[in-house]
């Protein structure tokens, strides 16, 4: 991925990797927080 928005020669694009990396960084807590109920009720039935 550096490779391709950040290349040594010609043009770069840092700030489409950093925006990739920022959604994916906003994307995982608000994934783990909507599945909460989904995750909470398997772990309460495997009496973990």
């Amino acid at each position: 991925m550096l490779r391709a928005y950040c290349p040594a020669d010609g043009p770069q694009n840092t700030q489409m990797l950093w925006l990739i990396y920022g959604a994916i960084a906003l994307a995982t807590p608000l994934g783990l927080w909507l599945a909460r109920g989904w995750m909470g009720d398997r772990l309460q039935k495997s009496g973990h």
